[in-house]
């Protein structure tokens, strides 16, 4: 599986505007909900999801990097984004920076492996040492897009 297949531009949010944990993730999925990747129907079971999964431990990697992810059962398709804070945001990671940059994995609990695969292609591209600077530089969700492209091949 190609998973750079899982982002487009329209999966990019280049600047969110919310500055606390609970915020960024709603705005990510009424994100969602707006371009058309997520039906309105399913956000309020999302947000819980999510929501419910941070409270198990944050998924904040460290290195200004989070990855709020969760497998919903029954969940049709997968739900991929990007969203960039420049400011960055509290969001209780390992290591105590704040975040600023964030995939959202939303996926069904029939494909465990394949959110895991997900998991460790962005863990990787996480770990990559340019990664965060360029993302973090980037004008755009197109430019964005170009550096997964890059880096995540």
């Amino acid at each position: 599986m190609n998973h750079l297949d899982l982002f487009k531009e329209k999966n990019i949010i280049a600047e969110l505007q919310e500055t606390d944990k609970r915020g960024v993730l709603e705005e990510m999925v009424d994100y969602a909900v707006s371009s058309e990747l997520l039906a309105k129907t399913k956000k309020k079971a999302v947000i819980e999801a999510i929501m419910a999964r941070e409270q198990l431990g944050s998924t904040g990697l460290g290195n200004g990097i989070a990855i709020p992810h969760v497998k919903i059962k029954g969940f049709q398709g997968d739900l991929s984004l990007v969203g960039r804070s420049t400011r960055g945001v509290d969001f209780k990671s390992i290591d105590g920076e704040h975040v600023s940059i964030f995939f959202m994995i939303v996926s069904s609990t029939e494909d465990a492996e394949k959110h895991l695969s997900i998991l460790q292609w962005i863990s990787g591209l996480a770990r990559h040492r340019d990664f965060k600077s360029f993302v973090l530089g980037a004008s755009d969700a197109k430019e964005i897009l170009g550096i997964l492209k890059e880096i995540g091949s």
